[in-house]
C-alpha cells in the first residue's frame, strides 16, 4: 500500500514539472513575444451603407505600443486598425513631442520577417487641443483605402481636419501623404451614397467633398458664415477649394428650424436644453419669467418672484412645430402641467400651459408667451457682486470712549469692552455687505460659552483736518438677513477715538 501512494506522488510530480516546461518553451517563443498589446481595437465591418463602420472596444486599462517612443514623446492613445486589408492589425499611436504644440500620429505595424514591430510612418495633424482630438479611418477619396482623418482643435479655438491618403508608391507601400489641412469654425465630411459596383469590390468611388463654415468677417451680422467647398483632385494630389459660398443668417435660422422639425421629440428635447426667458420682460427685472428645461434630470423649473416651481418631466409627444410636455409638481403629486412648446425662431419659442382635466395649473396664465434662449450675453444681465466682502481689519483698531465712561478696544480679531456692568472679551469680524461696513462681535461668558452674536452697521466719521476734534464711530444695531443688513430699531451708540 505504501509502495502504491510512493508511485502516484511520482507520477503527479512529472505530470507537473512537464507542465511547468511546456508554459515557459511557448512564453519565450516569437509568436508570443510578438503578440500586439493594444488598448482599443477598431473594427472595420461591411455596412449596409457605402462607407465602413468602426467599432471601438477596450481590450486592456491602459494602452500599450507594440514600439519604443523616444524620450520626447508621450503617448496619448493606442488605436488599433487594419489598414491594409491583410491578416493582421496595425496600431495608430497618438503622441505628443516635447518640442512641438501639434499632434502626431504614428503608424505601427508587425515585420513578419523580422519578427518585430515597427515604425512605419508618422504624420503631424494641425491640432494642439489633447481632449479635443479623433483619429477615424475613412475612405475619402474613394480608391478603397482607408485614410486617416485627424480632427480637433487649434490654440485659436478653430476645428482643425488633418487627412491623411495611403501612399501608392511601391517602395513605400505603408506611408500617407498629407492631402488637406483645413481650418475653420466648423468642417464637415459630405458623404454620398456609392454605388454598388463600389460596395462589391468592383469599381472606384466618387470622392467626398469637406465643407468648412466660418464667420463672414465682412458682414455686421454674427449669423452670416461663410461656405468654403473643398474636393479632392486626383491631377494634384490634394483637396483643393472648389468654391467659396456666403449663407445669409436667416438661411441659416431655416435650417436649423428645418432640422428641428422632424418629428423627433428626443432631439427638440436637447434643443431646449438651457434657460429660457420671456421676451416681454428683462431677465434681471422684476417681473422677469424663467423657465429651465433640463431634459437630462427629466425636471422643468418655472422661476418668478423669487419663487422655484419644479415639475418632473414625464413624457413628451413630437407636434408639427414643436413638443408638447407633461410634467408633474414635485411639491403636489396630484398637480400636473401640460405644456405645448412651438418653435418660432433658431432660439425662440412659444410656450402655452394648459390645464389637465382636475386641476388647472396656472390659473392666471401668466408663463404663456414667448421666450428667448438665454446665451452668454444674456447671462450678463445677472452678473453681481460679491454680496459679502472682508473689509480692512485696521479701519477700526484702536482705543474708543463711549457713553457713561465706556471703553471699547479693537484690535486684530479681538475687542474688549468695559461698562458700568463690568468688562467684556470676546472676538470679533468686519466686512461689507450691502454697502454697508458690519461690525460683528461676540463675547465669551464667564464660564468659557459664546455669548450672542451682536452685529453693527459701522459708520466711521474721520477727524476734521484742522485738528479741532477726533474720529468718532457710530454703531448701528443692525440685523443680517437675505436682503442685507437692516437696523433693529434699538439705539445707536457714539464713540470717540481715545488720544494716543
Amino acid at each position: 500500500m505504501k509502495r502504491f501512494a510512493a508511485f502516484t506522488f511520482l507520477f503527479a510530480a512529472l505530470g507537473v514539472l512537464a507542465a511547468v516546461i511546456i508554459f515557459v518553451t511557448r512564453s519565450d517563443s516569437p509568436s508570443a513575444q510578438a503578440t500586439p498589446a493594444l488598448a482599443r481595437r477598431s473594427i472595420v465591418e461591411a455596412a449596409a451603407g457605402d462607407a465602413p463602420e468602426f467599432e471601438t472596444s477596450s481590450a486592456e486599462a491602459r494602452p500599450s505600443a507594440n514600439i519604443p517612443l523616444s524620450g520626447a514623446e508621450t503617448l496619448l492613445d493606442v488605436l488599433a486598425f487594419n489598414l491594409d486589408a491583410d491578416q493582421e492589425d496595425e496600431q495608430v499611436l497618438v503622441v505628443k513631442r516635447d518640442d512641438e504644440a501639434s499632434i502626431r500620429i504614428v503608424v505601427a505595424d508587425y515585420d513578419p520577417e523580422a519578427r518585430e514591430w515597427i515604425r512605419s510612418w508618422e504624420g503631424v495633424s494641425a491640432a494642439t487641443k489633447i481632449k479635443t482630438f479623433q483619429v477615424i479611418v475613412s475612405d475619402l477619396v474613394g480608391d478603397r483605402n482607408l485614410d486617416l482623418v485627424c480632427s480637433g482643435m487649434d490654440e485659436e479655438g478653430e476645428q482643425t481636419m488633418t487627412v491623411f491618403w495611403r501612399s501608392v508608391s511601391a517602395e513605400e507601400p505603408s506611408a500617407y501623404v498629407p492631402i488637406a489641412s483645413i481650418r475653420a469654425d466648423s468642417i464637415i465630411i459630405e458623404e454620398t451614397d456609392r454605388p454598388e459596383s463600389y460596395k462589391l469590390g468592383q469599381t472606384n468611388g466618387e470622392s467626398w467633398k469637406i465643407a468648412a463654415y466660418s464667420r463672414d468677417e465682412e458682414s455686421d451680422n454674427l449669423l452670416d458664415q461663410v461656405r468654403e467647398t473643398w474636393a479632392f483632385s486626383f491631377r494634384d494630389g490634394v483637396y483643393v477649394s472648389e468654391s467659396v459660398e456666403k449663407i445669409p443668417g436667416a438661411q441659416i435660422e431655416q435650417r436649423t428650424i428645418a432640422r428641428l422639425l422632424t418629428g423627433d421629440a428626443d432631439a427638440f428635447e436637447r434643443f431646449l436644453d438651457g434657460i429660457w426667458y420671456r421676451e416681454t420682460d428683462s431677465p434681471n427685472g422684476p417681473n422677469a419669467r424663467l423657465v429651465v428645461f433640463d431634459p437630462f434630470a427629466d425636471e422643468i423649473h418655472f422661476i418668478a418672484d423669487g419663487l422655484i416651481e419644479s415639475y418632473g418631466w414625464e413624457d413628451s409627444h413630437p407636434t408639427r412645430y414643436g413638443i408638447f410636455i407633461g410634467g408633474r409638481s414635485m411639491a403636489v403629486a396630484s398637480m400636473r402641467r401640460l405644456m405645448d412648446v412651438e418653435l418660432t425662431g433658431s432660439n425662440r419659442v412659444g410656450l402655452r400651459i394648459f390645464q389637465d382635466l382636475r386641476i388647472k395649473a396656472d390659473i392666471s396664465e401668466q408663463w404663456n408667451g414667448r421666450y428667448r434662449k438665454m446665451g452668454p450675453g444674456d447671462s450678463e444681465a445677472f452678473a453681481r457682486g460679491r454680496a459679502l466682502t472682508l473689509a480692512d481689519e485696521a479701519l477700526l483698531e484702536g482705543d474708543w470712549n463711549g457713553p457713561d465712561g465706556a471703553t471699547l478696544a479693537i484690535a486684530g480679531d479681538g475687542f474688549r469692552r468695559t461698562s458700568e456692568l463690568g468688562e467684556e472679551r470676546g472676538g470679533k469680524a468686519l466686512f461689507t455687505i450691502g454697502g454697508k461696513t458690519i461690525l460683528q462681535m461676540r463675547s465669551i461668558r464667564p464660564d468659557g460659552l459664546a455669548g450672542p452674536v451682536e452685529n453693527y452697521e459701522a459708520r466711521l466719521r474721520d477727524a476734521p483736518p484742522d485738528g479741532g476734534g477726533a474720529a468718532t464711530l457710530e454703531l448701528v444695531p443692525v440685523r443680517i438677513g437675505m436682503d442685507g443688513a437692516e437696523p433693529t430699531g434699538e439705539g445707536a451708540s457714539a464713540w470717540t477715538r481715545a488720544a494716543p
